[in-house]
């Protein structure tokens, strides 16, 4: 993707932050380690904001990755 010129929105907003991830998302998987797998890329656009959600609302094994670009 980077040799392409796709960008990892979420590092590109978030550089040198040590967080992030995206799995798992619940107790269900406890024995798992932190993993950061789910990812938004984009070319060619402005990143204007990117985050994983912490909502508890969210049904899922995974987090939501939030990215708002100028289009």
């Amino acid at each position: 993707m980077e040799k392409n010129g796709f960008i990892d929105t979420f590092w590109y907003k978030n550089k040198g932050q040590e967080y992030g991830y995206t799995w798992p998302a619940s107790s269900l998987y406890k024995k798992e380690p932190g993993q950061r797998i789910d990812m938004i890329y984009t070319k060619n656009l402005k990143v204007i904001n990117s985050l994983v959600s912490n909502s508890l609302n969210w049904i899922s094994d995974h987090k939501m990755v939030v990215t708002d670009v100028e289009i």
